[in-house]
């Protein structure tokens, strides 16, 4: 089964009217080679305090970082309601790639807590499905994007991608809880 966080949507950015950006989302061993895949096996070596302390101030910042995602994600729609909906086309571009920067981080604190997220309960969802929602909410909103629907892009940001933090969060929180486990 694939991992929702991991396998997000593959679809092109729009950096400007002559340029394609990268893929918002890889899989994890496209992007980084085998050689780089986190595995717990991993961390054996290291001293446990360190490995805790790490893997604490990570997800803190993970945390952290949602409040801000949801921030943005609000501003970039009322900026594609807005005059300028290039320049939210444009910070959209930044707020996808670091999206993505999540997700690796994501998948890598869910490793170090031991955890698979295709198992991991979040109250009454699972994590999947959770990690799901954010994945369909980017493929909406980058559909909207290369199509130059403005007005649909801001609806995806506003209603479906800013909601689906409290989903993340859920799957972040019950991480911490495993690894503190």
């Amino acid at each position: 089964m694939a991992d929702p966080i991991i396998d997000m949507p593959q679809a092109d950015l729009q950096f400007g009217p002559q340029t394609q950006g990268e893929p918002c989302f890889w899989p994890l061993a496209e992007a980084f080679g085998p050689e780089a895949e986190v595995t717990a096996d991993r961390f054996d070596h290291v001293d446990q305090p360190s490995i805790d302390a790490v893997v604490r101030e990570s997800l803190g910042a993970a945390l952290d970082s949602l409040g801000v995602f949801d921030a943005e994600a609000r501003r970039l729609a009322a900026g594609f309601r807005g005059p300028d909906a290039q320049a939210a086309n444009g910070d959209l571009v930044e707020l996808v790639t670091t999206l993505r920067e999540l997700t690796v981080l994501t998948a890598a604190l869910a490793t170090a807590a031991r955890t698979d997220l295709a198992t991991l309960a979040c109250g009454s969802d699972s994590a999947t499905d959770l990690l799901t929602d954010v994945a369909n909410a980017v493929q909406r909103l980058v559909t909207s994007q290369l199509n130059h629907d403005w007005a649909a892009a801001a609806d995806s940001l506003q209603f479906e991608l800013a909601p689906s933090f409290a989903g993340w969060k859920s799957v972040l929180d019950a991480i911490g809880h495993r690894y503190n486990a």
